[in-house]
């Protein structure tokens, strides 16, 4: 936090959202403070017409909650990705829901590890057979 500084340097949620080509608060917006989980962060998502599925959300989350220091790329997705298991049981059953299931002897944990994420997602795209 913020989501974008006086110098135009973005937070690891911005990159990410301005990589789905989703739009992310500045400065001076109310939400530029915001953490991904808070109703700040969500109506101003909602004023661009973006609703977040539930595990997007925490696992936006669980990306600003990893704590403000420059931490690995690896260890803010573990964080990110333990939010959402924490999120309730049915997170497995949304994030199947959005990217399909996972290949056989592949645990929703296993994408913990962030090669193995980047592996599954490259799968997943719509071009690429799973």
């Amino acid at each position: 936090m913020p989501h974008q500084d006086e110098n135009k340097e973005c937070s690891l949620v911005a990159i990410l959202l301005d990589d789905c080509s989703l739009p992310c608060p500045e400065l001076g917006d109310p939400a530029n403070t915001a953490d991904p989980a808070d109703a700040a962060f969500e109506d101003f998502l909602r004023s661009h017409a973006v609703v977040l599925t539930p595990p997007a959300r925490a696992y936006l989350a669980g990306l600003s909650s990893a704590g403000p220091d420059e931490l690995p790329l690896r260890l803010r997705h573990e964080a990110a990705m333990r939010t959402v298991f924490a999120a309730g049981g049915e997170a497995a059953d949304l994030l199947a829901a959005d990217t399909g299931p996972l290949p056989d002897g592949m645990a929703w944990i296993d994408l913990l590890d962030v090669a193995a994420l980047e592996e599954f997602l490259a799968a997943t795209e719509p071009d690429q057979t799973r």
